[in-house]
């Protein structure tokens, strides 16, 4: 596992153990940002679900 992604773990597991509304969602790639549309979109997706969720 990255240290990126080993850090990302830890931070989830944190928030999950103080009682957090969270969701971990992760992408097989090398980079931070997805360059691929399918991705992007999906990323896109999940994050404007978010704020209709939790920005009304």
């Amino acid at each position: 596992m990255s240290p990126r992604n080993e850090s990302a773990f830890k931070l989830y597991h944190t928030l999950i153990e103080n009682s957090t509304v969270t969701k971990f969602i992760g992408w097989p790639i090398p980079a931070h940002n997805a360059t691929d549309p399918i991705t992007q979109m999906e990323r896109d997706k999940l994050w404007l679900n978010w704020m209709n969720t939790y920005l009304k």
